[in-house]
């Protein structure tokens, strides 16, 4: 009967040590997975503070506040960029200007820009003058701009 149980502690012995060992593996598995997230969320952070470095970096180089070779090339770029997306603004600002009521005949009927007499009353409509603005040139990216501009509306530059 010694023989019996001799191998059943061996038997019971190997198991517990099987169970250990599982239980080792599920606590280094959980374990790599907060360090993994831990990377992650550092990983994210770092990426949102460089973005907020970049972003103050290029401004006070949009400023004049420095100039560094490597800052200037990498800056042209997003010029670049924000000379195109001005130009798209301005594009879609002129696709979303649509003829509006803007005047109002003698009689109160509201006319559109293209009405040249009142379609109620049928008087003659006279048109405000639009005020044309005194433009200069962006020495930067050559846009015009109003004359009393202190910073370009395209690039961003000092005027």
């Amino acid at each position: 009967m010694s023989n019996v149980d001799s191998r059943t502690s061996d038997g019971v012995s190997r198991f517990q040590d099987s169970i250990q060992q599982g239980k080792q593996k599920i606590q280094n598995a959980q374990e790599a997975a907060k360090a993994k997230k831990m990377i992650s969320q550092l990983s994210n952070q770092k990426g949102k503070l460089l973005i907020d470095l970049g972003q103050a970096v290029y401004l006070e180089y949009r400023k004049g506040a420095f100039q560094h070779s490597e800052v200037a090339n990498r800056a042209s770029g997003i010029e670049e960029v924000d000379i195109a997306i001005h130009d798209y603004l301005v594009q879609l600002k002129e696709y979303s200007n649509t003829p509006q009521q803007t005047q109002t005949c003698e009689c109160g009927t509201k006319l559109s820009d293209s009405d040249q007499f009142c379609p109620n009353c049928g008087t003659k409509v006279t048109k405000q003058e639009e005020v044309e603005q005194d433009l200069k040139q962006c020495h930067n990216c050559q846009h015009d701009i109003p004359m009393d501009a202190n910073f370009c509306s395209a690039c961003g530059s000092k005027a």
